[in-house]
């Protein structure tokens, strides 16, 4: 049990990818959600978080604070940023690292549509500088169960390749 406050930095995929979500929600929404919960639960505690939306690259950071009133300013940015480009992941995380040379919690909420090798150097490189790395796996109902039947016309949602199926 620690005394000390934690510096936590939520790290919330708004690539196209995110876009996607059939139910009442899409992925970036719940993403946005679970963000927004976390970082009250933290709040609450007196930690200090922090906030980037990235795609290629961190579109939007709001930096560490420890205020209650620091929870509009984190929910603020995630309802302002809508998902659009690619996902670079590892380049994201690599400006995390950068950024955030001291110790703490980072917290990745993505669908992790990207290089899986690329995606886990960035996430050694964090585990190396000494954070805490928690990964949130988001996917819609339909990545998991894959409903469809019958011919089909699959877009991308980062490229604009399509892929016709039977």
């Amino acid at each position: 049990e620690e005394d000390t406050n934690l510096r936590c930095t939520l790290l919330v995929d708004g690539s196209a990818s995110m876009a996607y979500g059939e139910g009442p929600m899409t992925k970036y929404e719940y993403a946005s959600t679970a963000a927004a919960a976390l970082a009250l639960l933290l709040l609450r505690q007196h930690d200090a978080v922090g906030c980037a939306t990235f795609a290629e690259s961190v579109r939007h950071a709001v930096p560490l604070r420890t205020s209650r009133r620091h929870l509009t300013t984190i929910v603020a940015a995630l309802e302002s940023f809508a998902p659009a480009d690619k996902t670079s992941l590892d380049e994201v995380l690599t400006a995390a690292a950068e950024n955030y040379p001291r110790r703490g919690m980072m917290i990745l909420i993505s669908d992790l549509l990207a290089d899986p090798a690329h995606t886990l150097r960035g996430l050694q490189l964090l585990r190396a500088q000494g954070h805490d790395v928690l990964v949130f796996h988001v996917l819609d109902n339909d990545e998991m169960d894959f409903p469809f039947s019958g011919p089909a016309r699959f877009d991308g949602l980062e490229t604009s390749d399509h892929l016709r199926c039977n």
